[in-house]
């Protein structure tokens, strides 16, 4: 490449800028914290959209989970003459904790329940507590049952009237409220991973249900059929929980809700 050579008969100042070599003109220091200013804008405008994507692919993998346990409850019923475990009661061998019993369908071997917190599919990646044996409660209103409300049992699939409209298996709520201190919290028993009577509702004052939990405040719910829609909070009522069963196996004790 052609380069201009500075001139014998230059004048003396000329031929001392030809003799240096060129520097490129570097960033000053305003120009420098605009720039580290406009990154800082992106960043900021990037983070909301970051943090809704990450929200929403944890609602997602929560409703993932719920839809393989749903597909489980339908494995069990298939090979258990078309029943399905609902509410949970120690010292009945009728009423055994559901997790327990479709342990086999999710993890290939029967499970103990000092191992269903490490199970990942029985959690929701959005709870705010460790540790639960389960992120999720069962469906066990008996309607009939009101006002003392008792939970219902073991039922067949082939006596509820819609399975397809009837939530199943629904978001645990961060805490049980149960008494007074030191007895408050009740989310580390299994037995209590059920709900079947209308204070155990989102709204209800021992309350086991969250219709809040993720993104939007969305909550997750599985229905009987197996499939998951995700519900806007208010949106589960008391009536939408009516199994409307023709008939049932067992009459739980009255117990305290």
């Amino acid at each position: 490449m052609y380069r201009k050579r500075c001139s014998l008969h230059a004048p003396s100042k000329a031929k001392a800028r030809c003799g240096r070599p060129h520097r490129g003109r570097g960033f000053s220091l305003v120009e420098l914290i605009v720039v580290i200013g406009i990154i800082g804008y992106l960043i900021a405008l990037l983070m909301p959209t970051l943090s809704a994507a990450n929200a929403i692919a944890l609602r997602t993998q929560c409703a993932s989970n719920m839809r393989q346990i749903g597909i489980a409850i339908q494995a069990y019923a298939s090979d258990n003459r078309s029943w399905v475990p609902r509410d949970s009661t120690l010292n009945r061998p009728d009423r055994q904790p559901w997790p327990i019993l479709l342990g086999k369908y999710l993890s290939g071997r029967n499970l103990e329940v000092s191992e269903l917190p490490r199970q990942r599919i029985y959690q929701c990646p959005s709870h705010p507590v460790a540790d639960i044996p389960t992120g999720y409660v069962i469906n066990a209103f008996a309607f009939e049952t009101a006002p003392n409300w008792k939970p219902d049992g073991p039922i067949q699939l082939t006596t509820v009237r819609d399975p397809s409209g009837l939530p199943w298996l629904l978001e645990a709520a961060n805490d049980f409220p149960w008494r007074e201190p030191p007895a408050a919290d009740k989310i580390f028993a299994v037995e209590f991973h059920d709900a079947y009577h209308p204070r155990h509702m989102p709204d209800g004052d021992r309350h086991r249900i969250s219709d809040d939990r993720h993104f939007k405040n969305r909550a997750n719910v599985c229905y009987l059929d197996s499939h998951v829609e995700s519900l806007a909070r208010g949106d589960l009522k008391l009536e939408m929980m009516d199994d409307h069963a023709s008939r049932r196996a067992t009459t739980a004790p009255v117990t305290e809700q």
